[in-house]
């Protein structure tokens, strides 16, 4: 391009129209909007260029070890623990059977890469570069604190905001952990960038870790390091923080259980709170259950519109519902399973309510 004026991104969302024509219309050859994405990201990737230096160290990590002896285990030896040229696994940034060496920055990062349970053994793998390296960094949240855009927005941000958007995209495709049961067409869009990264010249590519607090290296060339040390780690304890997922979804079996304790609810029966309680509780986390199954299977058909109001209220007011019903305080408890239940009279005050409470945006009904 002449002079020094930059391409431009067409739109802030390219990178998912990009990732979906890849992976549904066509692998090997690009349209030419989707060749014109690839120039843009190559030709901004100088922007996002770093490097390390030759003599620096990166932390390679499997999961196992050898055995010894009937009561000895060792860490893998130094060829085991380099891809096998001929025998490449489908990755982020690799094709199958095109290696790339994954390592990370620092030693608990690569060793929880692996996703290790309590008891397994983790052998660990010290690499020297053997050169200094150029590589596209892909590892920087470019959007914080900018505004959420989405379809709905008809006008396109700034071509600065644009490529931030892009380009934090491209960083959490890339950050997305490595699953068996993934879908290989899903590695396809950061394979084609990667490959064109490596045709620009550049010898690999930095992204988070979504396991650990140090970053990811993917290198292109497998002679580019060179293993120094290598030992074995026994996992003796995991932690990890979970937070409650914004949606969930009544089955519809549930949904009739739940309703007949909103009934019971609207009645003056004071014996039975340990039993209605007791049903609440199961119901629920009998739900939550089958939601977290379909998440992990991608099941879609439990989505439906029909569950559409559902989804946004259940998980807010079902689980205050109960509190309420613990605290054996029927008035509080049939509010809130009433707006469990879509009832439009209480919806409008809960709304408010959760704003202040600093909860869940209730979406409203089409």
């Amino acid at each position: 391009m002449a002079g020094d004026i930059m391409a431009e991104f067409e739109s802030w969302k390219q990178f998912s129209e990009f990732s979906s024509f890849v992976r549904r219309k066509s692998r090997h050859i690009l349209d030419a909007r989707n060749q014109r994405f690839l120039d843009t990201i190559v030709e901004t990737s100088t922007r996002h260029k770093n490097s390390i230096q030759e003599g620096a160290v990166l932390w390679r990590a499997q999961l196992g070890g050898e055995r010894l002896s009937d009561d000895e285990e060792g860490p893998f030896p130094a060829e085991r623990m380099v891809p096998l040229p001929d025998r490449a696994r489908e990755g982020r940034v690799n094709p199958k059977g095109i290696p790339c060496l994954y390592c990370s920055t620092d030693k608990n990062t690569a060793m929880t890469e692996t996703r290790p349970w309590i008891g397994s053994s983790v052998s660990v793998a010290q690499f020297v570069m053997l050169r200094d390296l150029t590589l596209v960094d892909c590892s920087s949240d470019l959007t914080s604190g900018l505004p959420v855009f989405t379809d709905l927005h008809r006008k396109e941000p700034p071509p600065n905001v644009r490529e931030m958007y892009i380009w934090t995209s491209i960083n959490r495709a890339l950050s997305k952990p490595v699953t068996r049961s993934d879908d290989a067409s899903e590695y396809a869009p950061t394979q084609f960038l990667a490959e064109g990264f490596r045709n620009a010249g550049y010898d690999g590519i930095i992204y988070v870790s979504k396991l650990g607090k140090g970053k990811n290296v993917a290198i292109f060339d497998l002679t580019a390091a060179e293993l120094v040390t290598c030992c074995l780690h026994r996992v003796v304890a995991v932690n990890m923080e979970f937070s409650r997922a914004v949606k969930s979804y009544f089955a519809e079996g549930y949904y009739e259980s739940l309703k007949k304790i909103v009934e019971w609810l609207e009645g003056t029966d004071e014996a039975g709170w340990e039993l209605q309680i007791r049903a609440a509780e199961e119901c629920w986390s009998e739900m939550k259950r089958i939601w977290s199954v379909a998440c992990e299977r991608r099941d879609r058909s439990l989505r439906s519109p029909d569950y559409c109001d559902k989804l946004s209220l259940a998980i807010t007011f079902g689980e205050i519902m109960l509190e309420a019903m613990r605290s054996r305080n029927r008035k509080e408890a049939l509010r809130y399973g009433k707006a469990l239940f879509g009832h439009e009279a209480e919806r409008v005050k809960f709304e408010a309510l959760l704003k202040q409470l600093g909860g869940l945006q209730l979406r409203q009904r089409t």
